[in-house]
C-alpha cells in the first residue's frame, strides 16, 4: 500500500513530480472505470509539446528609432507573445489542475475518506483542509527552484503522460481526443505566428511609403502597369501626400497575399537598402506553405505541397492525403521563422527611416 498523502510530504520539491504522476494515474483510472470517453488513433511519436515556445524573442528589444512605428512594432510583440502564451496554456492547466487534485486528495484523506470519495467535497471541513494544503503546495517566488521552471517541468510531464497514455489506447482504433486538441493548438500557433508577421510586413510597408514619397516613387517606377488612375486620385480628394502606401494597398496596386508578394514589394520600394533581410528565406517560406496547408487543407498534404517540400528535411517524406505531423519542435521552427523575419524586417525599416 502506498504511503498516506500529506501536504508536508508533497510540498517537498523532489516529491512533487512523482506525486502528481501518481495522482493523475489514480484519477485517470477511476475515470475509465466509470465509463470515460473513448479516444482515437493519433500520431504515435512524442509530441514534445513543451518545446513549442522555444522561439527567439528579440522582438521584445526593438529600438524604435522611428517613434511613429512603435505601435506597429508593439502590435507584433503582443501578437507573438500571445502565440507563446497559447503554448504555455496546456502545461499550466495540467500543473494547476494536478495541484488542485492533490489538495483535494490530502483533504479527503484527512477526513478519513478514500482519495476518490467525493462525498464530503464542498463541506466546510473539506474546503478548509483543501485550502490549507493549497497554501502549502503552491510554488512560491521565494523557493530556491524557479517556480515557472517547476510549473513547466511538472505540467509538461503531466501533459506528456496524458498523450502517451492516449496513444497506447488509440492503437485499437477510434477517434482522436486529447491528441487532436494538442494538434489543434500547435496548428493555431503556427497560423497565428505567420499572421502576425504578415500584418507587420503590410502595415510597416504602408507606413514607410506614406512617410517617404521616394519609396513610393521606386515602387511605381518598377510597376508602371499599376499606375494610379484619375479615379483613384479623386477618391482621395486629389491629395496623395502622406498616404501613397495606403492608396497603393487600397487600390490593389500592391498585395501581401504571399511571402513572395511581401519580398517583392519591399525590394522594389527599398531597392537594395535593407541589407541582408531577405538573404535567407527558406525557413519563413516553409512556414508560409505550412500555414497555407493548414488554412486551406486542414493540414492534409496535396500534390502542390508535396512538390514544394521535396527538399525539406521536415516534410520531404510526407505522402499525398496524409496529415502533416504537428509536434512541438516543428511548430517552434515555424514560429521562430516568423519571429526572426518579422524582427529583422522591422529593425531594417526602422533604421532606414531613421537615417533617411
Amino acid at each position: 500500500m502506498s504511503e498516506p498523502f500529506s501536504a508536508e510530504a508533497a510540498a517537498a520539491p523532489e516529491s512533487r513530480l512523482r506525486a502528481f504522476r501518481n495522482l493523475w494515474r489514480l484519477s485517470h483510472d477511476a475515470t475509465l472505470a466509470g465509463g470515460g470517453r473513448a479516444v482515437a488513433k493519433a500520431y504515435e511519436g512524442d509530441y514534445e509539446f513543451g518545446v513549442s515556445d522555444a522561439v527567439d524573442r528579440a522582438y521584445r528589444s526593438f529600438a524604435f528609432l522611428t517613434p511613429e512605428y512603435e505601435d506597429i512594432g508593439k502590435t507584433f510583440w503582443r501578437n507573438m507573445d500571445r502565440v507563446m502564451q497559447l503554448g504555455w496554456l496546456p502545461m499550466e492547466l495540467c500543473f494547476w489542475t494536478g495541484l488542485l487534485v492533490q489538495c483535494h486528495c490530502v483533504a479527503r484523506q484527512a477526513l478519513g475518506l478514500r482519495v476518490i470519495d467525493y462525498s464530503k467535497d464542498g463541506s466546510p471541513e473539506f474546503l478548509s483542509l483543501a485550502g490549507q494544503a493549497w497554501n502549502k503546495l503552491q510554488p512560491s517566488a521565494q523557493e530556491p527552484d524557479d517556480p515557472y521552471k517547476m510549473i513547466w517541468m511538472i505540467g509538461n510531464a503531466q501533459l506528456k503522460a496524458v498523450l502517451e497514455d492516449e496513444i497506447k489506447r488509440l492503437r485499437e482504433g477510434g477517434e482522436k481526443y486529447q491528441t487532436a486538441g494538442i494538434e489543434a493548438i500547435l496548428a493555431a500557433m503556427i497560423t497565428a505566428a505567420y499572421a502576425a508577421f504578415e500584418a507587420l510586413a503590410s502595415d510597416l510597408w504602408v507606413a514607410a511609403l506614406n512617410k517617404h514619397g521616394a519609396l513610393a516613387h521606386n515602387y511605381v517606377d518598377k510597376n508602371r502597369d499599376k499606375s494610379l488612375t484619375l479615379s483613384d486620385i479623386r477618391g482621395h480628394g486629389f491629395d496623395l501626400s502622406n498616404r501613397m502606401g495606403t492608396v497603393l494597398v487600397q487600390t490593389r496596386r500592391v498585395a501581401f497575399q504571399s511571402f513572395y508578394d511581401v519580398r517583392i514589394a519591399y525590394e522594389q520600394a527599398f531597392r537594395d537598402t535593407l541589407g541582408d533581410v531577405f538573404a535567407d528565406v527558406a525557413a519563413i517560406a516553409e512556414a508560409e506553405k505550412v500555414r497555407h496547408l493548414i488554412a486551406h487543407r486542414s493540414g492534409l498534404v496535396d500534390d502542390k505541397f508535396k512538390r514544394e517540400m521535396v527538399a525539406s528535411a521536415n516534410y520531404k517524406d510526407v505522402e499525398v492525403g496524409q496529415q502533416i505531423p504537428f509536434t512541438g519542435p516543428l511548430a517552434a521552427q515555424h514560429i521562430d521563422a516568423c519571429s526572426r523575419m518579422g524582427t529583422a524586417l522591422f529593425n531594417a525599416v526602422d533604421a532606414w527611416v531613421a537615417q533617411a
